[in-house]
């Protein structure tokens, strides 16, 4: 099963890779999980102009990208929150796919230097995947003060959030399968 993860911010001095190289080390550990980090700064994709599908020459890391998500059975998002909302370049890689978000589970790990751990981001980003087909399952991750909880390699500082990453990922590693098996059913498969 493959599940990529998603690093949704640019800025610099940004802590959105701690959480997302944490969340990785985790995902990679669970049997059967295939994964990869999407970060958008190595990606260095313009501002979107069209859909991946409809571009006539498209950037080889947004075509890599579309063809994982597409491939993907469930997908993790991480993102900081901005003034009560999730950056732009996550919003850019979102929308530069249509159809590849139909029916994915989608975990989404939030987090900011407050107190409040991201879950404006977190509400923000909900209705946009929705609108897209996209699954975000009711199980999230939210980090209050992100620089004192992960090291900037993304070990966590407080052994807690190892369990709660274990029963997160757990929740959409079983939204996957479950999808899956539903469209297998769906599909004729079965």
């Amino acid at each position: 099963m493959y599940i990529p993860i998603l690093i949704g911010s640019l800025r610099r001095g940004r802590n959105t890779p701690r959480l997302a190289h944490f969340l990785h080390r985790r995902l990679a550990a669970v049997d059967g999980v295939e994964t990869d980090l999407f970060d958008p700064k190595e990606m260095n994709l313009p501002v979107l102009e069209e859909r991946l599908a409809y571009l006539d020459d498209p950037p080889a890391a947004l075509v890599r990208f579309g063809a994982a998500i597409d491939r993907a059975a469930g997908v993790v998002i991480t993102t900081p929150e901005y003034n009560s909302g999730y950056p732009a370049a996550l919003k850019n890689l979102i929308d530069a796919l249509g159809p590849e978000w139909r029916r994915k589970p989608i975990a989404i790990a939030a987090h900011s230097v407050g107190a409040f751990g991201g879950k404006s981001a977190l509400q923000a980003l909900r209705p946009v995947l929705t609108n897209l087909g996209a699954v975000p399952i009711p199980a999230t991750m939210t980090v209050p003060h992100i620089d004192k909880a992960f090291s900037e390699t993304g070990d966590a500082l407080d052994e807690a959030f190892e369990g709660r990453a274990d029963r997160f990922l757990g929740e959409l590693v079983w939204y996957a399968q479950a999808l899956a098996a539903a469209g297998e059913v769906t599909n004729g498969s079965s």
